[in-house]
């Protein structure tokens, strides 16, 4: 019996940056250890981002290169596509083979909407599911009008969300379309690593301003920059006596001087995320993240969390960032702590250093309990069989029967 596949679509050609290979790896390889035949498949066309050159390119072949070899290191060397759809060109699976791909797949996963859904994803007997990494923004447009962005979340009959707090207790976004929640996956034996070495940095890596993304809704302002936010830790490293480091890179000379006069040492985002295994030794090698959230998450209550954060709780390095709200359902405490003002956070980090050992594995439980992948994507495929089955059948109980994945019931 051949095995169920699942076509994952992202965004990694576009952005090559380790960060987007490990969001599309932790749903990869889940499904893999799930018995699922699964692929990653990406439409070209669009410009693509050259990150050391930081300007924008037309030629693919750079992030095939880099998209191959990544993903070759888990086995997954002959299991992805990408293809221009305007005239077939591409690396990988051949067009014509990646058709009868789409065509068969048991579902195709959408993640972060990297894919605009056309008729060829919509052949055969596939359920088109949405991911949905970043929550609210796109609530809010289709909600005030954005039809053509209702019309592409509407084409997906599966919507899951890393944002329940936006959801009412119907599961219904302001929008008025259906959502199930979930949260960022991560393999916690991708991550483990040994203790902290003696002097290792806490640390961060991001982006120190975002432009364009802002939103408002019930006339507030949702700010989807961390801009903010990382100013408000200049000073604290000094102040609590630690070493910290941040892979950001501000856009301002004065705001670089703030952050080194704090006692932050600036490290290139750039070289990081350049190889999935240097950004994978940047987390393992740190004492554990700091870093603020963007406003949008933290003032709507979202109950959103971060799929870079898991990958320091699943190393067992305590992270110390907002809570985003209850909905999230996360045991911040130890472990995993509320940031809050920078006297908090001083306080924290003091707390943290005095008994780290007990943080760090209370990071690993959290992660195994939260976000372990298997579980987490076993769940989205129950949920998307249930609703197959359920459509097909007006008896909920004949769908809740025919579920099983990878030993799961």
């Amino acid at each position: 019996m051949s095995r169920p596949r699942v076509v994952v679509l992202g965004l990694v050609a576009r952005w090559p940056m380790a960060g987007m290979v490990w969001q599309a790896l932790h749903y990869l390889l889940p499904l893999q250890r799930l018995g699922v035949d699964a692929w990653y498949v990406e439409d070209l066309g669009a410009p693509l981002y050259a990150p050391r050159q930081r300007t924008m390119i037309t030629d693919p072949e750079p992030s095939a290169r880099f998209l191959g070899n990544a993903l070759a290191q888990f086995g997954l060397g002959d299991r992805w596509a990408l293809r221009d759809p305007r005239d077939g060109s591409g690396f990988g699976l051949p067009a014509d083979e990646l058709e009868d791909l789409l065509a068969g797949a048991h579902s195709i996963w959408n993640l972060c909407g990297a894919a605009r859904i056309e008729e060829r994803h919509q052949r055969g007997d596939s359920t088109l599911v949405y991911v949905q990494t970043d929550p609210l923004t796109e609530q809010i447009r289709a909600a005030e009008g954005d039809l053509d962005l209702r019309a592409q979340l509407e084409r997906h009959p599966m919507r899951f969300t890393y944002g329940p707090g936006i959801l009412d207790s119907e599961g219904r976004c302001p929008a008025g379309l259906a959502w199930t929640p979930t949260r960022p996956p991560v393999l916690t034996d991708l991550w483990a690593t040994g203790p902290a070495r003696e002097g290792a940095a806490w640390n961060t890596l991001g982006t120190w301003r975002n432009e364009g993304k802002d939103v408002v809704w019930q006339g507030k302002r949702l700010r989807w920059s961390k801009d903010a936010g990382f100013r408000a830790l200049a000073d604290v490293p000094r102040r609590a006596g630690v070493r910290a480091q941040m892979a950001v890179a501000p856009d301002r000379p004065e705001e670089l001087g703030a952050l080194r006069q704090g006692g932050w040492e600036i490290a290139d985002p750039v070289e990081i995320s350049a190889d999935i295994n240097e950004y994978r030794r940047f987390i393992q090698d740190s004492r554990g993240e700091i870093t603020p959230a963007k406003p949008i998450y933290v003032d709507t209550g979202s109950g959103w969390f971060s799929d870079r954060a898991v990958c320091y709780l699943a190393a067992g390095r305590p992270v110390l960032t907002p809570s985003t709200g209850e909905a999230g359902g996360l045991p911040f405490g130890e472990g995993l702590v509320a940031l809050g003002s920078s006297d908090e956070a001083v306080a924290a980090l003091r707390d943290i250093n005095g008994d780290w050992d007990r943080h760090s594995r209370r990071a690993t439980e959290i992660a195994n309990t939260f976000f372990d992948g298997v579980t987490l994507v076993g769940e989205m495929l129950e949920r998307i069989d249930f609703e197959r089955a359920k459509k097909a059948s007006a008896s909920p109980a004949v769908a809740q029967s025919s579920v099983t994945w990878g030993g799961r019931t």
